[in-house]
């Protein structure tokens, strides 16, 4: 019955009054709580750190780790006499979750080695919640994988982590999808930084399997990731483990071919990932403009022969996404269920586009008109109308010799009916008119080709600009391109792709029907001036070849302050607000981060953070 203390007797360790507890909270870069991620507490004497204790984070990034034990065994081989000491600990944040479902790995130089951060040391016992961010920009990050190249990469790795976890839980949430397999099939491995593209891909077999993604593919500030980034290549991976195999396997063509290929396996393949990212962002996010990666409008009917044909992946995607809109479209009366989409398209391995047709039929045998039209409006049907045996620009050719033009020699598509289409009075071919008493829905073809049954971005589709500030050149530009249709409802803006050692910023104009028209301007720099380029630049003779549609030179004013455009190009919780960094409840660099989750003062090392209840300071940009 004697009273003990509870630092004294092991006994008590199971009492929670004696039990010693670290916890906090692990954000990504953009703040995004990083779910059901790996902590492990290292803690220890000047020579005798190790990992005494670990956990994983829950669904709100938070953890909470007790080292009890550590402190039993320190008491425990305490001399009698000994003065009591503080503990020198670190938290170490290893990228793979908790359901083993997938692993970040560094692959800078084929390295291939776990994504991990260390945080500087801290004293324990201590009450603290500790809040851990990702981010290039923390003091307080002591060590990570990749160390010495750029802390940028600490950044990318958390905000892939948190975009794959994301994911994940949305497949597993709306269709019970799970990775089958094990070994190499799991966890789903994403190589980022690798050394090994200069793209991403998937690939089922190299290095045992996984998603490979370039430098610039994992930035955290790439504007393609994550819908043509981490996002494109997890679908394929879904693709590929529920078929067992590919698509468009056994057949003779190269990726994003599009219309040039023997059969439409690879466009569907490509398709398929470009639909359902739009399809998470949509009902995760929020966003239902259907604009792929910021680049391609889902919503406009594209056709599987134009533009050289490398337009088949895209009038395939944006047929699915025409399929479950709510939006009524030309040649777009139908609407299903894109859970019921998913178990069509998953049900069994499709190997071209005819038999997803004939599977859409089969599962709607009702709407088959509306399927039809939709199709059809999208292109995606056998024209057995003659062309005129002659290369007219814009038309499918084999560029045997690498100069992005047609050669005398050189085999090509013959397209239906050239000289068929007009474009705000330019009249260009070629184009392909359905014929419902002879075509046949399902298959994209032309009549040279009757038993043809199966995107990167197009060479040409650039604006070549030199832009001037004050006689000096521009090279810091953020383009904003605002399409004019001739129905102005149609309307809409978005940013555009720069191609930095080129200079120039691509635009994907709209399919001719829609006789649309691009502006493209310098957003982040006053008195801008405009440039407009249409269909009728693309397929003019001068363009074929030389990489872009049209040059211009644009004059601006002064580089605007605090320019952004969405609330990621600000500092962390302060708000864009009409391309302006902060409002008036942000003016001063105070911003709203964790909410009711209290931490409290961080002491790391000789620095000190300072956190209040849910609110965190910071100097503005720039300053």
């Amino acid at each position: 019955n004697k009273l003990v203390d509870c630092d004294d007797a092991s006994y008590c360790s199971g009492d929670p009054k004696c039990k010693y507890v670290v916890s906090g909270k692990v954000v990504d870069g953009f703040g995004h709580p990083m779910k059901y991620v790996y902590v492990g507490l290292v803690i220890g004497g000047e020579s005798s750190k190790s990992t005494w204790a670990s956990n994983f984070t829950d669904e709100k990034g938070v953890f909470e780790i007790d080292y009890t034990n550590y402190m039993v065994n320190y008491l425990q081989n305490r001399k009698p006499g000994d003065p009591d000491r503080k503990h020198a600990g670190f938290f170490n944040i290893v990228l793979h979750d908790k359901d083993e479902r997938f692993q970040i790995l560094y692959d800078y130089g084929k390295v291939g080695s776990l994504f991990y951060v260390t945080t500087k040391e801290f004293e324990f016992p201590s009450k603290s919640n500790y809040l851990i961010w990702l981010n290039e920009n923390d003091p307080y990050i002591n060590d990570y994988t990749g160390k010495p190249y750029s802390p940028e990469v600490i950044w990318g790795a958390s905000y892939n982590y948190y975009l794959l976890e994301k994911v994940f839980t949305f497949v597993k949430d709306e269709f019970g999808f799970k990775f089958q397999g094990s070994g190499n099939s799991m966890p789903l491995k994403a190589y980022i930084y690798s050394g090994e593209t200069n793209t991403a891909f998937y690939s089922p077999s190299r290095r045992g399997g996984g998603i490979f993604m370039s430098p610039v593919d994992s930035r955290h500030d790439n504007t393609q990731n994550p819908e043509n980034g981490i996002w494109h290549e997890f679908f394929h991976a879904c693709m590929y483990n529920q078929y067992g195999s590919w698509s468009s396997y056994g057949s003779v063509g190269e990726n994003h071919a599009g219309f040039k290929n023997e059969n439409t396996g690879d466009s569907f393949e490509e398709a398929f990932a470009e639909f359902w990212p739009n399809i998470v962002s949509k009902k995760l996010d929020g966003d239902d403009a259907g604009i792929y990666a910021g680049i391609w409008n889902m919503e406009l009917n594209y056709k599987s022969w134009t533009r050289q044909g490398f337009d088949e992946e895209f009038s395939f995607a944006s047929m699915l996404w025409d399929l479950t809109d709510d939006k009524s479209d030309s040649g777009d009366d139908i609407q299903v269920d894109y859970h019921d989409l998913w178990t069509v398209l998953m049900s069994k391995p499709h190997r071209n586009m005819k038999s997803v047709y004939d599977s859409l039929v089969a599962k709607w045998p009702k709407k088959k008109s509306e399927i039809d039209g939709i199709f059809v409006s999208h292109g995606l049907f056998k024209d057995t109308g003659e062309g005129n045996g002659k290369y007219d620009v814009g038309e499918p050719f084999w560029d045997v010799n690498n100069n992005y033009g047609w050669d005398i020699g050189e085999s090509f598509i013959d397209v239906g009916t050239p000289e068929s289409f007009k474009v705000l009075s330019y009249v260009f071919g070629p184009y392909q008119v359905y014929n419902p008493g002879n075509d046949t829905i399902g298959t994209p073809s032309n009549y040279e080709r009757p038993n043809r049954i199966n995107k990167p971005l197009n060479h040409d589709s650039y604006v070549s600009l030199n832009v001037l500030s004050n006689s000096k050149k521009v090279d810091d530009g953020i383009y904003k391109i605002k399409y004019k249709f001739k129905d102005s409802s149609l309307d809409y803006e978005t940013y555009g792709y720069v191609d930095p050692d080129a200079g120039k910023v691509y635009v994907e104009l709209p399919p001719g029907e829609y006789e649309a028209t691009a502006q493209v301007s310098v957003d982040n720099y006053e008195d801008s001036g405009i440039t407009e380029v249409s269909l009728k630049d693309y397929y003019s003779p001068e363009t074929a070849g030389r990489g872009y549609m049209k040059s211009a030179t644009l004059y601006v004013g002064e580089k605007k302050e605090n320019y952004c455009r969405s609330d990621l190009d600000c500092d962390r919780g302060i708000e864009c607000v009409d391309n302006i960094c902060g409002g008036s409840s942000s003016a001063e660099g105070v911003c709203c981060l964790l909410g009711v989750f209290s931490v409290p003062a961080m002491a790391l090392g000789t620095g000190i953070l300072l956190l209040a209840v849910g609110y965190i300071f910071y100097r503005k940009k720039g300053n």
